[in-house]
């Protein structure tokens, strides 16, 4: 498995929390992109060109689209089980990595979408969930209103309410008691 951009060891990648680590850092990319062609941001910085002349490539810049494939490239060695999902997205990635060159737009709700069986996988991650609350109203912008919510309920058909009080509960055990109240705030708004 060769990857040349993703921060993650080998190791690690296997590692419960750091599958659900992944798709974080997939989404994050994600939001990056659609945050960058909102302000119209160049285009490098979006989407570079691929690089040719290793070992030097790692002092160029990397485009945030660039570093979505490139952490997908890891989904079926982390994610086994979702070897046909991976593949999907790796090729809808290719799909539509052109149209940045041509007209500068995505289809963002296609990608999310298809992230979608690797957040059921890890739908017991705080940290992942955590983040998705957090970021509630980029991922809104280009799904729709109340987008989250139907997700999270797919996810967790027990409720929000007992959802939050799990992730309360696992952030409190691990030590971080602190970050309750922001919880709590955030499912208000879901």
């Amino acid at each position: 498995m060769e990857h040349q951009f993703s921060p993650f060891p080998p190791a690690l990648l296997w590692e419960k929390r750091n599958r659900g680590l992944l798709i974080q850092v997939i989404v994050f990319e994600l939001l990056a992109v659609y945050r960058g062609l909102k302000k119209s941001a160049p285009l490098s910085e979006i989407l570079s060109v691929e690089r040719c002349f290793f070992p030097y490539d790692w002092s160029c810049p990397y485009g945030h689209f660039n570093r979505i494939q490139e952490h997908a490239r890891l989904l079926p060695h982390v994610f086994s089980e979702l070897a046909s999902s991976a593949l999907h997205l790796q090729q809808l990635l290719q799909k539509v990595a052109p149209l940045f060159l041509t007209q500068g737009i995505c289809c963002f709700s296609d990608i999310f979408s298809a992230l979608g069986p690797f957040f059921h996988s890890c739908r017991e991650n705080e940290n992942l969930i955590f983040f998705l609350l957090k970021h509630k109203e980029e991922i809104e912008a280009f799904m729709k209103k109340g987008h989250l919510r139907t997700f999270l309920l797919r996810l967790h058909p027990t409720g929000l309410f007992d959802l939050c009080e799990r992730l309360c509960d696992n952030y409190h055990h691990r030590g971080f008691y602190f970050l309750i109240p922001e919880i709590k705030r955030l499912f208000l708004h879901v």
